[in-house]
């Protein structure tokens, strides 16, 4: 895996505001928006429905890309979201 290769990101619930985050995430390529085409039954998977019931969209943001730069950042973010 090359140094820019993953990212940690969050998704947005942009019923509140300002949007609030209700999931970050570490994935590379497509992962971040790949919650999106089929949620599932966790906790995420159904927000995610909701928003899109509501006629919303999920906002997705890159929090950080590589390795030196997202080192931890997750598992921080996380712990602000509990």
């Amino acid at each position: 895996m090359t140094e820019g290769a993953f990212y940690v990101y969050a998704l947005k619930d942009p019923r509140t505001t300002p949007a609030r985050p209700f999931y970050i995430g570490k994935g590379v390529g497509t992962r971040a928006w790949d919650h999106l085409v089929t949620p599932d039954t966790t906790s995420k998977g159904t927000r995610i429905a909701e928003i899109i019931a509501d006629g919303k969209k999920v906002i997705v943001s890159k929090i950080c890309e590589g390795r030196t730069k997202c080192k931890h950042s997750k598992w921080k973010l996380n712990s602000l979201l509990h």
